[in-house]
């Protein structure tokens, strides 16, 4: 491969910005590869950041997904509490005692649906 601004000169690598070729009178080196000198160093060096914030939230990531079983319990049991409660709430008015109790009914389903799915989560 040759140098992409000098014709006949071999290059040592490849610019991480722009992948042309560069000989050693054009490469910067920078962190994580080499760059064109004056024309692709920001570049290369935004690159690097980003990797780097990249590899740094992949851990995070990853023990947020460790969680997501536990989250998805936990938020299936709040929804069949509020359920359970609302529907006896239900019982102890007078007057609306039957449409209260209706509305837990949608709480007491979301409550099983969402601990059936949890069921099938699988840790990472």
């Amino acid at each position: 491969m040759e140098c992409a601004e000098h014709q006949g000169r071999a290059a040592i690598g490849i610019c991480r910005a722009c992948m042309r070729g560069v000989c050693s009178e054009c490469a910067a080196p920078q962190r994580l590869g080499l760059a064109c000198r004056g024309r692709c160093e920001a570049d290369v060096a935004a690159l690097a950041a980003t990797l780097e914030q990249s590899i740094k939230t992949a851990a995070i990531s990853a023990g947020m997904l460790q969680h997501t079983p536990r989250l998805w319990v936990g938020l299936g049991v709040v929804a069949l509490a509020v359920g359970v409660g609302v529907f006896a709430l239900g019982f102890t008015l007078p007057q609306l005692g039957g449409a209260v109790s209706a509305l837990g009914l949608p709480f007491l389903a979301i409550g099983a649906l969402v601990l059936l799915a949890a069921r099938r989560i699988r840790k990472p």
